[in-house]
């Protein structure tokens, strides 16, 4: 199977094609350090460092959790900690959705929501069914949709020491191949939820001195 494979599944899950996205090589890092300064790059929307950005929109939870979600089944065999289940007793449905339309929404209730949509797209969505409304209705605001920010590479190296830093703003982070010097890695700002495609994984030597 070639690795790139990975990818254009990925790619046509979102509604792209391949063969219309450019996919830049990148190796990070090659500067010169100050003294003190941190060994991290950061992957943003608004830094994209070189790669290709793509912009997506979901029209319901059902279409995120399949572009980025866990399938149910997977989640039923698998829990994760990331995920814990949601405290139904809290609140109604009907409770919640009233309270956003009358814009009562407290801060409680708003985190609330946010774990439910969480655990409906990474974990058993049927556990949640019944906020899918309140759910949709919160994250979307009027918008009438969710927009996913995917990020696309080819081949990715990250030198030797260093580490690439994904935060919130992306979604799903898609590359033919992550080369990975010794105690080189990837990780996710404050624990994010990010989709991964990656057609390799592989270690290399290091290719510049630390």
């Amino acid at each position: 199977m070639r690795k790139d494979s990975t990818m254009k599944r990925a790619l046509d899950r979102f509604g792209l094609k391949m063969d219309d996205i450019p996919l830049p090589d990148r190796r990070f890092l090659d500067k010169k350090l100050e003294k003190g300064e941190s060994r991290e790059i950061v992957l943003s929307a608004d830094s994209p460092l070189g790669g290709t950005i793509r912009k997506v929109q979901c029209f319901d939870l059902d279409e995120v959790k399949n572009m980025i979600g866990v399938k149910n089944e997977l989640a039923r065999r698998k829990k994760s900690r990331r995920f814990p289940n949601v405290n139904l007793n809290l609140y109604s449905p009907a409770k919640l959705e009233r309270n956003y339309d009358e814009g009562k929404l407290t801060f409680d209730q708003h985190q609330f929501i946010k774990s439910a949509g969480r655990a409906y797209v990474f974990g058993d969505s049927d556990i949640v069914k019944d906020f899918k409304r309140v759910i949709e209705k919160t994250h979307t605001r009027g918008a009438g949709s969710f927009d996913l920010t995917i990020a696309c590479f080819g081949n990715i190296w990250i030198l030797n020491g260093w580490s690439l830093v994904l935060t919130p703003s992306i979604q799903s982070f898609c590359a033919n191949a992550l080369l990975l010097e010794p105690n080189a890695q990837v990780i996710r700002k404050g624990n994010a939820d990010i989709n991964f495609n990656i057609g390799e994984i592989r270690t290399v030597e290091p290719q510049l001195p630390i």
